[in-house]
This record gives structure tokens, sequence and C-alpha cells, in this order.
């Protein structure tokens, strides 16, 4: 047994036949079908928003952070610094990063919605159509913003609805002239 090899059985696999276990029915070349939409899915792009707008602002909160760390140190040694800097750059850096992902979130959730609006429930948009370069990221911004506000009464949400619109716009405009889009 020393200097003996272990034998393996290798099964027999001529008789297998993948074509039937993938469910493809003819013999010759399968091709990636071209017409269907290209890019991300829904889901991919809410991840994708989310994901960008929740680091910048982990990394904007952790400056923030950083240099407020620094500036309001208890005393002027590395050590008591650095844990200042630590603190203060994790906290503002969750804060802003949290802040900035779930509003995202919202307006990802709102542009969908309206979006599909016609689709749901069978309306035609009320006879108004919204245009995909301005209107649909307008009116998502605005319901977005007015979502995310909306507890702290009508004026804060209408206020925060505007806003929501201007950056709705602004990051529409921005992702258009990046990735050549629309």
């Amino acid at each position: 047994m020393d200097g003996e090899q272990p034998k393996f059985k290798v099964p027999d696999i001529s008789g297998f036949d993948a074509k039937k276990l993938y469910g493809v029915k003819s013999s010759g070349p399968q091709y990636v079908d071209y017409t269907k939409k290209q890019g991300r899915s829904t889901e991919g792009q809410i991840f994708f928003n989310v994901g960008c707008v929740w680091l910048a602002g982990m990394v904007g909160g952790g400056m923030y952070g950083l240099q407020e760390g620094w500036r309001t140190a208890a005393a002027p040694s590395f050590r008591i610094r650095m844990n200042s800097v630590l603190n203060a750059a994790g906290k503002r850096g969750n804060m802003y990063a949290t802040r900035l992902g779930s509003g995202m979130f919202v307006y990802c959730m709102s542009d969908m919605a309206v979006a599909n609006i016609p689709e749901l429930t069978g309306l035609s948009n009320f006879g108004i159509e919204l245009n995909k370069e301005y209107g649909e990221p307008a009116a998502s911004g605005f319901v977005a913003g007015a979502a995310y506000a909306c507890m702290r009464g009508p004026r804060a949400a209408v206020i925060a609805g505007g806003l929501g619109m201007g950056l709705s716009l602004a990051f529409t405009q921005a992702k258009s002239a990046i990735f050549n889009k629309y």
C-alpha cells in the first residue's frame, strides 16, 4: 500500500447529450439574440446607482470627517488625533453614505414607477406624454424628493421635491454626457 497509487474509475459519458439537458432543439450553432434590450436590467441599474452614490457619500463624508477629526482633536499628540480622525471619518462617512444611498434608492423606485405608470395602471399618463430626456427625470426627481421629506410637512416636501427635480435633471444630463445615452 505504501507505493501503490489509488485507482480511479472514469465514468463513461459518451452517451451524454447536453442538448437535452439545456433544451436545445437544433443541432446547428446557437446565436445570441441582439434584438433584445441591451444594457443592465432595472435591478442592475438600481444596484449600480445606489452603490455609486453610497460610495461617493462614504468617500466625501470620510474626507469631511478627516478634517473635522484633525481640527477637533482633544490633544495635539498623534495617537489622539489619529483616533479622533478615525472616529469622525467613520461617523461622517457612514452618515452621508446612508443618506445618499437611501435617497438614490427612493429616486430609482420613483423613476421606475413614473416610467411604468401607463403599463401598470392601464392609463396613458392622463393624456400627458412625458419625454424621456426631461419629463420622466423631472417627475421622478420631484416624487422622490417629496417622498423623502414628506414626514416633515407639505412645505418641506415641495421644497425637497424641487431640489430632487433639479438633482434628477443634473444626474440625467451627466449620465447622458458620460455614457452617451438618449
